[in-house]
């Protein structure tokens, strides 16, 4: 994927809270301060899914973009609406997602998808998820 580092915080799945934004805050901004980078990509500010980690971490991201100057643009990873229903009952909410007139960019992913569904499967948290891969 070309992926060069991956930073992992120590922060379990689930865990993501009120109490703990400002530790959290502070350790992606060390961060993003030593990498500059000029664009965040982060969830739509619902989670997409719902989930409270992705949830959570849209609304750290999206302080970081607006208190770093040197981050120019932030994007919001969004799901059509088709996949929301589809999604409909695999958590306790899903939100419903967006109509193509609603979103500023999409990104056709159709080439790099086997490659996401992979990267996806790496991740043992996801394996009896997304993946419907109960190993």
């Amino acid at each position: 994927m070309g992926i060069k580092k991956v930073y992992y915080l120590g922060y379990p799945d689930g865990e993501l809270r009120n109490n703990i934004y400002h530790k959290v805050d502070s350790d992606i901004e060390k961060i993003l301060k030593d990498l500059k980078p000029q664009t965040l990509l982060t969830y739509e500010l619902r989670g997409i899914s719902g989930h409270i980690d992705h949830i959570f971490t849209a609304i750290v991201v999206s302080f970081l973009y607006r208190k770093l100057k040197f981050i120019k643009k932030i994007y919001y990873f969004a799901e059509f609406k088709v996949v929301s229903w589809v999604m409909k009952n695999y958590f306790i909410y899903f939100p419903d997602g967006y109509s193509e007139k609603e979103v500023d960019h999409v990104e056709n992913i159709k080439k790099v998808m086997d490659k996401k569904t992979e990267a996806v499967k790496a991740h043992k948290s996801q394996k009896k998820g997304w993946c419907n891969d109960n190993k």
